[in-house]
């Protein structure tokens, strides 16, 4: 179950998909149509405290619980993490950080997408290593096989700077990215709306724009158009002030795209050495990484990588297992 959009949707479809085509018997709750007795395990996208008394309710019908948590806190302000860690040891508080705790402890098989949002778990939360298993993010293999001419045909431009992702003034930093690289002559293409109650960031994000800076609002992940972006672009820039990781980098690279991406979240962990980084706060750092990523070719071994590692065959595979080791088969 999951509420919302984005990769937290994506991640529970394809989640399903490689279940139901590799011989589970798995469905997906409609709580409008289906019964909790039905199942005998409950798998669940996204983790926040609000969905507390749902975790109640699957643990009353002696349900087993699978977690995907996709959660992470920014390093800073260092106070915010140190916030929800003392709290969530208060229990009779009844606090979001002591739910957060309290819904881990109610989960049977834990799903954290890196080593990174693992060891915050068990840091904030005193979550149990033992029923842990890091099941990565994945993206779709049709990023490795398309072509920059459908992209340029329909919109004029190629080799540019290319940003995915809604416009959010907490996370995403677009306008950053505006001001920080409008100056440098290089062509951008932005791609994505923005999120509720951003409205107002976005249009500021499109007046401060240079001129010819192609804004494209919205286009379905399924498009052909948005792969042939990846392989349209020199370079796909993500100035956010943290990402946990990325899977619009992810599908740079299996489209055999330069990436230059902030350092804050779990990027480095993801990318390793086939992507450049950055200091989101630092214009100059951003300024100084992106340029010489334009210029530079890429990694000759990162389309190969990519393959191997965010494929959804692959990180399929890895969540059958972890349904295996917790006794889930």
């Amino acid at each position: 179950m999951l509420l919302g959009f984005g990769g937290g949707l994506m991640t529970l479809t394809k989640s399903y998909e490689y279940l139901r085509d590799s011989g589970r018997d798995v469905e997906r709750f409609d709580p409008w149509k289906q019964d909790l007795s039905d199942f005998d395990l409950i798998h669940h996208f996204g983790f926040h405290y609000s969905n507390w008394e749902w975790f109640k309710t699957i643990k009353r019908f002696n349900k087993r619980l699978a977690v995907t948590t996709m959660y992470w806190i920014p390093e800073d302000p260092f106070t915010e993490r140190l916030y929800r860690k003392l709290l969530s040891r208060i229990p009779y508080l009844k606090l979001p950080p002591v739910q957060t705790r309290q819904m881990l402890e109610m989960a049977d098989l834990i799903l954290p997408n890196s080593e990174g949002e693992k060891q915050l778990l068990i840091n904030l939360f005193g979550c149990s290593e033992e029923k842990m298993h890091i099941v990565p993010c994945g993206v779709d293999d049709r990023f490795g096989h398309s072509s920059a001419e459908p992209f340029e045909q329909k919109f004029g431009i190629s080799n540019f700077l290319l940003c995915v992702g809604r416009f959010d003034s907490a996370q995403k930093n677009q306008l950053g990215m505006v001001r920080t690289l409008g100056e440098t002559g290089l062509p951008m293409v932005f791609i994505g709306g923005p999120a509720d109650g951003q409205e107002g960031y976005y249009e500021q994000c499109r007046r401060e724009a240079p001129e010819g800076t192609l804004f494209i609002e919205f286009l379905d992940p399924a498009d052909p158009i948005l792969a042939s972006a990846f392989v349209a672009a020199n370079t796909l820039v993500i100035p956010s002030y943290f990402e946990y990781p990325c899977m619009v980098a992810m599908e740079a690279l299996l489209a055999a795209t330069k990436v230059a991406i902030t350092r804050r979240g779990t990027t480095e962990e993801y990318f390793r050495e086939y992507a450049a980084y950055f200091d989101p706060h630092s214009p100059a750092d951003i300024r100084r990484v992106v340029l010489e990523t334009f210029q530079a070719e890429i990694h000759p071994e990162a389309q190969r990588y990519a393959r191997r590692v965010f494929r959804w065959d692959h990180v399929g595979h890895l969540l059958d297992k972890a349904y295996t080791a917790a006794g889930f088969a």
